[in-house]
């Protein structure tokens, strides 16, 4: 899932998190110490939210080589000695940085080393002692602050622009209104009474619609598991071909499920729709043929 935290958002946590550090700290604060641009920000606004603007801050970071702590950039260890250390950054990903940067605090004579990030992954070898909240291995958190992060272009966070007027579930309203027919017998054969039947005897059935000028123009029928879903049935109709409504749902839907936690799309195409899958990223596992229905090409697409 991708989390984006607003300068609203970030305000509120820094302050919930100041009450902590004013409960544990008193009036006599740390020296703080943020660790890359995010800690930046970090350091940057606990001042003012705490009050004191005599609060000593410093700015260090760390090189990488793969996983591991390769070296440490410009830590104040002069700054340190005999004095309480706040190390702080947005987010604790494994737990390395904030081992290796509290361990130098305290060979450089700091008297009582803490750490405090916005957020920790639930995979991270230790945590810190202030956070806010745990995200899972798999999302990604982003600080929506002007000129920060650098290498995300607006908008973000990202806007999602459906194909149609909006997207629904099926219903049984849609009964009693004209069906599309993509011009594919293959799959007109399947009227909107086998889906919504479809849709009651599987609680796992989801039916997903376009709608556009009060009409459906799009559909896709699909199984969700806990990890994973497979497409049954992608159909846009007939008279709307053309306006890449299909490209759009299918966009769509890999960004519904990152936001329910499934990690894999998969679906079996006709042959001759292969290509339209792999421009959006799905790879063949394999070919097979079903007698009057013809050649197919079983896929898959990895969601995150």
């Amino acid at each position: 899932m991708e989390i984006y935290i607003t300068e609203e958002t970030l305000s509120f946590l820094l302050k919930s998190l100041g009450s902590e550090i004013s409960k544990y700290y008193g009036k006599d604060f740390p020296v703080m110490i943020a660790v890359g641009i995010s800690g930046v920000e970090i350091v940057g606004r606990l001042p003012k939210i705490l009050g004191d603007s005599g609060i000593e801050t410093y700015v260090c970071d760390v090189v990488r080589r793969g996983d591991a702590i390769d070296k440490v950039v410009e830590f104040p260890e002069e700054k340190v000695k005999g004095k309480r250390v706040l190390i702080t950054y947005a987010r604790v990903d494994t737990g390395r940085t904030m081992e290796a940067l509290s361990d130098r605090a305290i060979k450089a004579g700091a008297t009582d080393v803490k750490t405090l990030s916005i957020a920790v992954r639930n995979g991270s070898a230790c945590f810190p002692h202030f956070f806010s909240f745990i995200i899972k291995d798999e999302d990604n958190l982003y600080l929506l602050l002007e000129g920060y992060p650098p290498d995300i272009p607006l908008p973000y966070p990202p806007v999602f622009v459906l194909p149609g007027d909006f997207i629904r579930e099926l219903n049984h309203e849609d009964a009693s209104t004209e069906w599309l027919k993509c011009g594919d017998d293959r799959i007109d054969k399947v009227g909107v009474g086998e889906y919504l039947y479809y849709q009651k005897i599987s609680k796992n059935c989801r039916v997903f619609v376009v709608v556009e000028k009060g009409r459906v123009v799009g559909l896709l029928h699909f199984y969700t598991k806990p990890r994973s879903v497979r497409i049954e049935t992608l159909a846009v109709s007939e008279k709307v071909q053309g306006q890449h409504i299909g490209t759009k749902l299918l966009i769509f839907f890999i960004d519904w499920c990152k936001f329910n936690g499934i990690r894999w799309v998969c679906l079996d195409a006709f042959k001759e729709r292969e290509g339209f899958y792999k421009g959006l990223n799905f790879h063949k596992v394999k070919e097979f043929n079903i007698p009057s229905y013809g050649d197919f090409c079983s896929m898959k697409r990895r969601v995150f």
